[in-house]
């Protein structure tokens, strides 16, 4: 069995300004939506995807073109047309406000994406994760220690477009990586919106440093739909981790 120091992880963010990106400019009018790539695979042979979106209606009407276009790339670093790939979606869950979208390019052409730069400078035996949400699209790659990141660093740096700056971390040793039972976007927003907010304004904390009212003013909700809201989440956090502790 492998050691935890023999790989690593890099977690990098990339910010796009609006107007840009289609694809993040969807984010950036919908604070609410939310993307997790449950599993990014890449090869000499083709790269395969499968995206988990959450987000109001407004939020699909606004994807709906760029989302499934064969020719858009979707986490290019630089102007999406420039790459030289066709893609194939397939839409696999489908509701007014989530979508479960698989996608794949068997023939892998040249490419600016985060996946291609990396399998060029760094090679096979890449995982990824990603997440995108407003104006940011945040990536946590596992990377064998063997491999010498500089060159990827500066390949990113070099393929990045106008309106987009990136944001380097230092390697570590990978801590999460599996532990995720279950997608954020799996929350309905409305729900995942009010749970963070109460994490952050110290609902939880003991003693509680903010209250029910305070928050739903923050929110513009009233105080007994912030209440559903919250129990609704509650309940599938709690249920959620007994069925896969259990």
């Amino acid at each position: 069995m492998s050691k935890a120091s023999d790989v690593q992880e890099f977690v990098f963010t990339i910010d796009y300004e609006a107007g840009f990106d289609h694809i993040m400019d969807a984010f950036i009018d919908h604070p609410k939506a939310v993307a997790d790539s449950l599993s990014i695979a890449v090869s000499p042979n083709g790269m395969w995807r499968v995206d988990k979106l959450s987000g109001p209606e407004s939020f699909f009407e606004a994807l709906r073109e760029p989302l499934l276009d064969p020719h858009y790339c979707n986490d290019c670093l630089c102007e999406p047309a420039s790459c030289e790939t066709v893609w194939n979606h397939e839409v696999i869950l489908s509701g007014l406000t989530e979508r479960t979208v698989y996608s794949y390019m068997d023939e892998l052409g040249f490419c600016r994406s985060i996946p291609y730069l990396a399998l060029d400078e760094l090679g096979d035996g890449l995982l990824f994760e990603a997440q995108r949400r407003e104006h940011r699209y945040e990536w946590r790659l596992l990377v064998p220690d063997d491999r010498e990141i500089s060159p990827f660093f500066d390949r990113v740096k070099s393929e990045l477009g106008d309106g987009r700056t990136i944001q380097f971390e230092q390697l570590k040793e990978p801590l999460r990586w599996g532990e995720a039972a279950v997608s954020v976007a799996d929350l309905p927003a409305e729900q995942r919106v009010a749970l963070e907010a109460a994490l952050k304004r110290g609902y939880y904390q003991t003693p509680r440093e903010t209250t029910v009212r305070e928050l739903a003013t923050e929110l513009d909700v009233s105080r007994s739909t912030l209440q559903y809201r919250l129990r609704r989440a509650e309940y599938w956090l709690v249920s959620n981790l007994l069925e896969t502790s259990l």
